[in-house]
């Protein structure tokens, strides 16, 4: 079945992309957070009123694709074989992550003073730089340098002193799958030594976790207990991707104890078959299923970790927008769906699960 909701399991995990992406334009899009970008991830407002009602989102992920290095130049955080980052891009990755006002601080910040006038408990998880052979010539180096950032990490964030509020929770192996298998370099070596590693770790009196967000059928995707990760949790992968299924995803989930990725980004507003495929994951999570070969999966919308993959922030239509802040400025009921889908409330209707015509751009 999914992964059992225990204590200090995950539940709704938001996915805050930093750094910068490359867009198809094949320009480089910045990323990094501030307070008023997070508040619509943090604070559900009201379509009719316009008023802050309730949190959204406790729990963060913060992941970096790819920095700019001091020449400016673009290095890859996650696995590229171009453009790999080296120690002195992941420190520029740290203090991104560190930055005053921004990413962790903003959160922080706003958990504090914000539109529901009250603090706000936050989780904090965050993606570990992945070690590139070709930078990394050796599996125990690869191992030494993680373990050199989570240390020097975990220093920046006790000096931080944050309240007991807003927790670090732990770590996210970036690499979405096992890249590496050998024979000269191996993935899940690293991976397991890291793992060890992080679990050892306490922050705020709690042990740290390790987690991992591997997409449907990546290389040994079913591994992530002989990894040494505490959850795991599965992209399902056919909201980008037309050869995938979301039952073969889910069921694949279902059988190997793992959570769900819900996945989603601005072509829901735009795009019809987008907005029919998202509603798939709204869907299923209240009702199960099988996918295409009869594998039973039940429903997980209250029953399992759930992640949210929601794309960055973009500029469309000459503006700075993001899907979910988009949807409540248009009105559109998926916003309130979405809503409904975190609280545990969401219910299949004809209109939601077969959407006619275009939501409104205006």
């Amino acid at each position: 079945m999914y992964a059992k909701l225990k204590k200090d399991s995950i539940r709704h995990l938001f996915l805050a992309y930093t750094g910068y992406s490359v867009g198809k334009d094949g320009a480089a899009h910045e990323q990094n957070w501030n307070s008023s970008r997070f508040s619509p991830m943090l604070i559900h407002y009201d379509m009719g009123t316009g008023l802050a009602d309730e949190v959204f989102f406790h729990e963060y992920l913060f992941l970096a694709m790819s920095i700019k290095d001091q020449a400016g130049k673009m290095k890859y955080i996650f696995m590229n074989e171009e453009a790999p980052a080296n120690l002195r891009d992941w420190a520029i990755y740290t203090n991104e992550l560190f930055s005053q006002k921004q990413n962790i601080d903003a959160l922080y910040r706003l958990s504090l003073q914000n539109d529901l006038c009250k603090t706000i408990p936050i989780d904090v998880w965050i993606a570990i730089p992945y070690p590139h052979p070709k930078v990394f010539p050796h599996d125990w180096l690869r191992v030494q340098a993680v373990c050199h950032w989570i240390r020097s990490f975990l220093y920046r964030w006790k000096w931080a002193n944050f309240k007991p509020h807003f927790r670090l929770k732990g770590f996210y192996w970036i690499q979405e799958g096992e890249y590496f298998n050998g024979p000269t370099f191996h993935d899940g070596y690293v991976m397991n030594k890291v793992n060890h590693y992080v679990r050892k770790k306490k922050v705020a009196g709690r042990y740290l976790q390790a987690l991992w967000i591997p997409y449907q059928d990546a290389p040994r995707w079913d591994q992530w207990r002989e990894f040494g990760f505490c959850q795991s949790i599965l992209q399902p992968s056919s909201y980008f991707n037309t050869k995938k299924t979301i039952g073969k995803g889910l069921a694949d989930a279902y059988e190997n104890g793992q959570g769900v990725e819900m996945e989603l980004d601005l072509g829901v507003v735009y795009d019809q078959e987008q907005r029919r495929k998202f509603f798939e994951y709204l869907n299923k999570g209240v009702t199960g299923g099988q996918d295409e070969a009869g594998r039973y999966f039940s429903p997980y919308m209250n029953h399992t970790s759930i992640a949210w993959y929601t794309g960055g922030w973009l500029v469309k239509e000459g503006c700075l927008t993001h899907v979910i802040p988009k949807l409540y400025e248009n009105k559109d009921p998926l916003y309130e769906s979405i809503w409904r889908f975190v609280k545990g409330t969401y219910r299949v209707k004809l209109e939601d699960g077969y959407p006619t015509g275009y939501p409104s751009k205006n």
